[in-house]
C-alpha cells in the first residue's frame, strides 16, 4: 500500500474514511466533479475552464494565462 510506504498511520486512515463527515465530504465532491463533468483526475478549475488530466506544468501555466489575462501569457 503507497500510504504505508510513506510512512503513514494506515490504521488512522481508515479510520477516518470510515466516519461519516469524511463520507460525507467525499460523496459531496463526487458529486460536484460529476456535475462538472469532471471523471478524471487530476482536474482542475482554472477560471472558467475545467482541465481534466496532467496536463503538464506548461500546460497549467497557459491555462492559468488564459484566466487572467485572455492570452497564454500575461
Amino acid at each position: 500500500m503507497a500510504a504505508k510506504d510513506a510512512g503513514l498511520d494506515v490504521a488512522r486512515i481508515e479510520k477516518d474514511l470510515a466516519s461519516p463527515e469524511i463520507k460525507a465530504t467525499i460523496s459531496e465532491n463526487m458529486k460536484l466533479a460529476d456535475d462538472m463533468d469532471m471523471n478524471g483526475t487530476p482536474s482542475y478549475v482554472i477560471g472558467k475552464q475545467i482541465v481534466i488530466g496532467a496536463v503538464g506544468l506548461e500546460g497549467l501555466k497557459e491555462k492559468i494565462g488564459i484566466a487572467r489575462c485572455g492570452k497564454a501569457t500575461c
